[in-house]
């Protein structure tokens, strides 16, 4: 594009170039996936000779954001996304080639190349703008991306369940030296952390369902979407048995008063999609309302009548699927009672490493996050003095061990790697140390003949041997900066005990870095020596 421009006396004309590739990256978590879908597409470009910008609306926010001129004068359009998008109506008329985060990192070239051939569907935008300024694409369509929804929810919850897990598991470790039901609030400073996190913490199934509701309806759902997460979560309130006023609520209607039970994230999310139902019939029933009217029915009357749809939903749920909970808890407990507490490792293990980040990913680590919630007194049984339970340690380190064994197969077995997988390789070493599953996604993309087998059969042994020998965990994120909230189970189920609390701490630790390190040797050894096999009989061909 020409522009001229004055200045004193002279005429400066300077060509403006626009990008002829344009995307937008989004995924639920909005880190990890986001971020590598924009690296392969701003590689597939370069390797195409086009220009290319890419918009990135992750947990920062919105990145990189593409003007009109750059939408207008684009050849090529990409969303990819795991998530709804913001701003999309900017793209109204245009031809946009709808993928997820992960076809962009398999194969990015090939998605521009069929778009320039014509050769792949493509939907032409006509959305309008929601008044809070985020684009919602309010159609009845939303309801069918049911995993799209759900990390929706869970990309939400994660930053209460790590802030609430971390600091609630600071006053533990504060609180390091006492003993029986008051560990945790005993010391007055430990007391002060305990108590703030547990606050945070508390706010992790209602925000989930909020958000599963919001995904699929917009801002209208998350009333009714936050109503379903408190009622799922709230047995105190709701179900107390015996106890009378404002503790028994909705217990005392029933014959036989229900003992202390909730849904959690199972009623959640069950409930807000639910209730997102009822928001669409009312919203799309009410959309003729007279102007003078739209104003009470937005603000008043879908809000209330919402609220009470969400209210008789959960009324009608929360009993059953509050036993499948209780029921749920029980088996756990019984697992560890039989010394099988290995086998429920090695499935978390597995469930960790099968798509590293997608849904099977994050359903392992919501149910490690739901063990460790106070509130939940399905899993009390299996919980130990600091709050910790094998399953959030088996699913936080079981996660670990793919980018580690990535790795270290990518510095064992260098020959059978190319030169950029080793470079990245090295970047998987903080990724691990973080808990950031998602650094092994690359390899898994580009051979995931090999790779996905490995890391789901070295993640399996970690989390049989965190679990086996009832290693406990009570923060739910953070890598190897929160093995220090580390423990042995208290329960008189696992192999052994440990007398002492800092005992049970040192030892935690120790046992937690031979499964991480065992599980990754394994994932590892069987990568290298796989590659190194194909790669001598010529099955595999390094570029």
């Amino acid at each position: 594009m020409a522009i001229e421009k004055n200045s004193g006396n002279k005429v400066i004309s300077k060509t403006e170039k626009f990008p002829e590739v344009i995307a937008i990256t989004a995924c639920p978590t909005g880190i990890a996936h986001t971020y590598m879908a924009k690296e392969k597409i701003l590689e597939a470009a370069k390797e195409l000779n086009m220009s290319c910008k890419v918009e990135t609306q992750g947990r920062s926010g919105n990145e990189d954001v593409l003007t009109p001129e750059d939408i207008d004068h684009a050849k090529v359009i990409i969303f990819a996304n795991d998530k709804a998008l913001t701003g999309v109506d900017r793209f109204n008329g245009k031809q946009v080639l709808q993928v997820g985060t992960k076809e962009a990192i398999v194969d990015s070239k090939k998605l521009i190349k069929d778009y320039l051939g014509e050769k792949v569907k493509l939907t032409t935008i006509n959305q309008k703008a929601a008044k809070d300024g985020e684009a919602v694409d309010f159609s009845f369509s939303n309801f069918k991306f049911v995993t799209r929804n759900l990390l929706g929810g869970v990309s939400r919850m994660l930053p209460f369940v790590v802030a609430g897990g971390i600091i609630l598991g600071i006053g533990f470790l504060l609180d390091t030296g006492n003993s029986g039901g008051d560990f945790g609030v005993t010391r007055s400073v430990a007391a002060w952390f305990s108590g703030l996190g547990k606050v945070i913490f508390s706010m992790m199934i209602p925000i989930l369902g909020a958000y599963v509701c919001y995904s699929i309806v917009g801002p209208q759902g998350l009333l009714p979407g936050m109503v379903c997460g408190l009622a799922a979560n709230a047995p105190e309130m709701l179900y107390q048995a015996g106890k009378t006023g404002w503790a028994n609520t909705w217990g005392r209607i029933f014959p036989d008063s229900i003992s202390s039970f909730n849904s959690g994230f199972f009623g959640a999310i069950i409930g807000a999609y639910l209730a997102a139902f009822v928001v669409f019939g009312l919203t799309k029933g009410l959309q003729k309302s007279p102007k003078a009217l739209r104003g009470v029915r937005d603000i008043v009357f879908i809000p209330v009548v919402s609220a009470l749809a969400a209210g008789v939903i959960m009324f009608g749920i929360n009993i059953p699927l509050g036993y499948l909970n209780y029921g749920l808890g029980l088996g756990l407990k019984y697992l560890a009672q039989y010394n099988l507490s290995a086998l429920a490792g090695l499935i978390i293990g597995v469930m960790m490493a099968v798509d590293m980040g997608g849904p099977i990913n994050k359903a392992a680590y919501v149910f490690g996050t739901a063990t460790i919630d106070s509130s939940n007194t399905a899993f009390e049984s299996i919980r130990s003095s600091n709050n910790g339970t094998i399953f959030m340690a088996a699913s936080m380190v079981a996660g670990m061990a793919p980018p580690l064994a990535l790795a270290l197969s990518t510095r064992i077995f260098k020959k059978y790697w190319t030169e950029k997988d080793v470079e990245g390789g090295n970047t998987n070493w903080f990724l691990a140390a973080c808990f950031i599953t998602e650094g092994a996604i690359p390899y898994a993309a580009q051979d995931p003949k090999r790779v996905i087998p490995s890391a789901v059969i070295g993640s399996g042994v970690t989390g049989a041997i965190m679990t086996g020998f009832g290693v406990t965990l009570s923060a739910p994120h953070g890598g190897i900066f929160v093995f220090p909230l580390m423990g042995i189970q208290d329960n008189g189920t696992n192999w052994f005990q440990m007398p002492t609390t800092a005992g049970s701490i040192g030892v935690g630790i120790s046992i937690t870095l031979i499964a991480l390190f065992v599980g990754a040797l394994v994932s590892a050894a069987m990568l290298g020596f796989w590659r190194m096999h194909d790669v001598k009989k010529g099955k595999l061909i390094l570029k």
